[in-house]
This record gives C-alpha cells, structure tokens and sequence, in this order.
C-alpha cells in the first residue's frame, strides 16, 4: 500500500447501510481505493463513533460485524495530544473543518 486515506464516521458508515443515502457513493470510494491498492488510516475515536452509530442504528450483530471488518483492513491510528493541537492550528488557519 502506497498512501493511506483517511476516514471519517459518515463515509464508513454510509458504506455499512445500504439505506444510507451515501451508501452507493462510500462503495464506490471502497472500490477506487481498493483498485489503487491505498489503505484505510482510522482514529480510534472515529473508530468508536463508527462503533456507536453502527450498535445504535443497526444492532449489535452488524456493529460487531463492522467493527470486525474494520479492525483486518484498516490502519488504526491514536492521535496525540500533539496531533490534535496541530489539526486545531491548521483548521483555525486555513478555515479547514477537522
């Protein structure tokens, strides 16, 4: 794998619900991924409000599921407290949402 994409709670998500009105473009996003041979870099938090959204919104099979998934092919990441302060600055600077 080359460069890793970030992912966030929404995409992830859309991708695990076919009811999702994203759903069609997160699996479209999956497969260009997976066609240029990138990985998937998740946070822990992002990973626990996947978790979350997934146990509220689906059950505790598909969540267990999901989190299974997730777990075998992404790249789990933990932010520092230095990461988070340097996100903060750059967004603050730049107008970027984090």
């Amino acid at each position: 794998m080359s460069r890793l994409v970030p992912a966030d709670t929404g995409p992830l998500y859309a991708a695990l619900d076919p009811t999702d009105d994203n759903h069609g473009r997160a699996q479209r996003d999956i497969e260009r991924i997976n066609e240029e041979s990138r990985g998937v870099a998740v946070a822990y938090p992002t990973l626990c409000e996947g978790y979350s959204l997934a146990l509220r919104k689906l059950g505790v099979e598909r969540a267990r599921g999901w989190l299974e998934e997730v777990r075998s092919y992404a790249a789990l990441l933990n932010p520092t407290v230095e990461g988070y302060r340097t996100a903060i600055e750059i967004s603050l600077a730049t107008g970027i949402r984090i």
